[in-house]
């Protein structure tokens, strides 16, 4: 195998490396994993799920509004991330990722709901 497909196939899995610990950081709530995983701004579109338009945030307040989203006290999740399509051209790449989270609230501390989040992320960057 030559060098720059050896390199491929190591940006790949680094690319994703990254997409598991961004779900992992969510589901631990771990933060600075989670923030670990993004360049120093995101542009995000929860419009969908917020009504508020998609707009470009400093990293720092992205991984604020997650964590503010989900720090309900004991709810658990569970996030898949199936699907990953990458691509590597030069030194920019893109990642289409499909996610499904399960939300869990234990009966003690709230209802016992649980319900699904089906999500796709459509990541990209300088690598």
């Amino acid at each position: 195998m030559n060098e720059a497909k050896l390199q491929l196939l190591l940006d790949r899995a680094e690319i994703s490396d990254i997409v598991t610990r961004y779900a992992m950081g969510m589901d631990l709530q771990d933060w600075k994993l989670f923030r670990s995983c993004l360049s120093d701004e995101v542009e995000a579109d929860y419009s969908e799920a917020t009504g508020q338009p998609a707009a470009t945030l400093k990293a720092n307040d992205f991984v604020a509004f997650i964590q503010g989203t989900l720090s309900t006290e004991k709810l658990r999740t569970q996030t898949l991330s199936t699907n990953n399509a990458i691509t590597i051209e030069g030194d920019r790449a893109t990642c289409v990722s499909y996610y499904v989270a399960q939300h869990y609230l234990p009966k003690d501390s709230g209802s016992g709901e649980a319900f699904k989040t089906v999500i796709s992320y459509h990541l990209s960057g300088v690598w």
